[in-house]
């Protein structure tokens, strides 16, 4: 289960990543709370160019988040919110 304490962890990660391009969280029990952790990280982070977040907890409140994570995200070319 990807809770808070390692969404945090990951957010730290994502953020300091310069060479990571594929991000796979698929069926990783991700919640809303651990999406409002990890979506700034999203913001900032210039690599990741496919996100898949397929079947996890999350709900409206956690792809709320997520989209405004990605808003300004240039690097991002595929995601999966899939449940």
């Amino acid at each position: 289960k990807l809770d808070s304490d390692i969404a945090l962890s990951l957010a730290s990660l994502l953020e300091a990543n310069e060479t990571l391009t594929e991000l796979d969280v698929q069926n990783s029990h991700l919640t809303d709370q651990a999406c409002k952790i990890i979506a700034p990280a999203l913001q900032k982070n210039r690599t990741i160019t496919s996100l898949n977040m397929f079947m996890n907890l999350f709900g409206p409140e956690g792809c709320k988040a997520i989209a405004e994570g990605i808003k300004f995200n240039k690097a991002l070319i595929r995601i999966n919110l899939k449940d």
